[in-house]
């Protein structure tokens, strides 16, 4: 297995300059209901070219419809990097609307609820066919579509896992909430997970339980990084972790089915 578990001392890193102006404001229309995005496209785009497609959601704290607020929070980490490669991908970052959640969990300390006892909610629902409309309007590898998310968006990003297993090449959910009882589904699905081991909002047990239950069935692509001392708001950490979007990339939604 490759470097399973660490556990790393919090030392907190400073917020990374804003890139919204990176992004242009779009909406999607599913029906009665309208879900907020922005989305980034690189300078360079060929429709000769297949382009890599990131999502990132967002927390409980950013819902709205100003489509900005989800920008306040470790997005920005990934374009701080002149060098990064996410400078190569279609980014795409939708905005829950405030009334909603990601994924409709009673609590966000539930982090081991049942999949089963709870419909996937209209704006996770409403993100996977923006993600086949985003397909039909650029140049999009399928063997290349990945999630990403902080708080409740790693609760989203986990529950796409769940759902939506072959839509992904792999993901990095950080110090979320996900159906333990799921995981022979995502054996084979690369994963970098992050969680602060002191998270009083949302209890790094439902992380530990979902890496416990891989590594027991032989997961061989879980990653997990346990923050000591870390509470609730390690994100800026975990995406500033060296090579973290260059792992990411490097998986093909292809490799875990040869």
């Amino acid at each position: 297995m490759e470097n399973n578990i660490m556990k790393v001392p919090f030392v907190p890193v400073p917020a990374a300059p804003s890139a919204l102006s990176l992004f242009r404001a779009e909406h999607f229309c599913d029906g009665e209901n309208t879900l907020p995005y922005r989305i980034y496209v690189p300078t360079s785009y060929s429709a000769d070219k297949a382009y890599p497609l990131v999502l990132f959601f967002h927390g409980a704290g950013e819902r709205g419809i100003d489509n900005e607020a989800q920008f306040k929070n470790a997005i920005n980490q990934f374009f701080k990097s002149t060098d990064s490669p996410l400078y190569d991908c279609i980014v795409v970052a939708p905005q829950c609307p405030e009334d909603q959640k990601w994924v409709l969990v009673p609590a966000w300390t539930d982090t081991s609820y049942s999949t089963d006892e709870i419909p996937e909610s209209w704006p996770l629902a409403a993100a996977v066919k923006l993600i086949t409309r985003l397909k039909e309007t650029y140049s999009i590898d399928p063997d290349r579509v990945y999630s990403t998310g902080l708080s409740m968006g790693a609760f989203a990003t986990w529950d796409l896992l769940v759902r939506h297993t072959d839509l992904f090449a792999a993901a990095i959910p950080v110090c979320g909430g996900v159906d333990y009882r799921y995981a022979e589904r995502l054996r084979d699905m690369p994963i970098f997970t992050f969680h602060g081991d002191e998270d009083p909002v949302v209890y790094p047990t439902g992380t530990e339980r979902m890496v416990n239950t891989l590594t027991d069935l032989g997961a061989e692509k879980i990653r997990c990084i346990y923050y000591v001392g870390g509470g609730h708001g390690i994100w800026e950490n975990a995406f500033s972790t060296e090579g973290l979007f260059d792992w990411l990339l490097s998986h093909r939604r292809t490799d875990r089915m040869k």
